[in-house]
């Protein structure tokens, strides 16, 4: 709702020099009215909120600028930004109950109206849904969206990646991405949107490891290791270079979990299980030096 005094705090911060021709405006205003008074009469009744937004007309008229009208409608929605390492719980309006993940946007309403509820999502966040059959819950996210009535799921789409993903815990989501058909997912059901080439890959992740970040915990059981190095660089923020590629396509799966502290205990394992060294570098990086297959 805009409520009066944001309207005339925004309409006093414009330029003092500008002086409008308020003659001229309430002339035009005249006519109209006169020329709408031909016509059948039909009493309409406003709400509140239509009321204010005719008052916000009329000043924007005699200030001459739908520009500044467009500034005092904005989009009325809350925003909550989180920096690196940084998880943050909101709970919306509805019930609905999201964590949001480091370096990462949530924009949303104050107060969920009409038929649906709408969100907007930059980064990874993880949304535990309160279940309202008539009114679906959206997150709108870049090239793609999510929508559901009421389940749990993750969601990562940072800008500077070149894919989205969605991993369902509980219930079911449907999922839809630029060029391709929606898509019906159920609990550890995974997306991939490939942004690059505008495809979706559908999978299994039994470990749900897209959740790793807010259980603080990684999972492997039976996992190939090229999935392995690719979940450690994410939940560790790690760089690992693979000197021997053919180490990464082994046959044999790796269990085991870890948490955040872990990182050491996973270098040891992986080390004495496949014959690597990790050599530390600069800034988190690692090379993997050797390497061989279990017999």
């Amino acid at each position: 709702m805009i409520k009066k005094d944001k309207i005339w705090d925004l309409t006093s911060q414009y330029k003092e020099d500008y002086e409008p021709n308020h003659h001229k405006g309430w002339a035009d205003m005249q006519r109209k009215m006169a020329s709408e008074s031909d016509s059948t009469a039909k009493v309409v009744q406003m709400s509140g909120a239509r009321k204010w937004l005719r008052v916000a007309a009329i000043l924007a008229l005699f200030v001459g600028g739908a520009f500044i009208f467009q500034t005092i409608l904005g989009d009325n929605l809350e925003t909550l930004a989180t920096n690196d390492g940084k998880i943050q719980e909101i709970e919306l309006s509805d019930g609905t109950k999201v964590w949001v993940n480091g370096n990462s946007e949530l924009r949303y309403p104050e107060t969920f109206e009409d038929g649906e509820r709408v969100v907007y999502l930059k980064g990874e966040a993880f949304f535990d849904v309160a279940k309202h059959t008539n009114k679906p819950f959206r997150i709108e996210m870049e090239a793609s969206h999510v929508e559901v009535l009421g389940t749990s799921f993750n969601v990562r789409s940072h800008e500077g990646e070149d894919f989205v993903e969605v991993q369902v815990e509980t219930g079911k989501v449907m999922f839809a991405a630029d060029k391709n058909e929606p898509m019906a997912l159920t609990a550890m059901d995974k997306v991939t949107f490939d942004k690059k080439v505008a495809k979706c890959k559908q999978s299994r992740d039994e470990n749900s490891n897209a959740c790793a970040w807010k259980r603080n915990e990684l999972r492997f059981n039976k996992t190939p290791l090229n999935e392995v190095f690719d979940l450690m660089e994410r939940f560790y923020k790690i760089d690992l270079n693979i000197e021997n590629t053919d180490v990464s396509n082994c046959d044999d799966p790796f269990s085991t979990r870890l948490n955040k502290a872990s990182l050491q205990k996973a270098i040891t394992a992986l080390s004495a299980i496949y014959d690597i060294e990790f050599v530390e570098q600069s800034n988190g990086k690692y090379l993997v030096k050797g390497g061989v297959c279990p017999q």
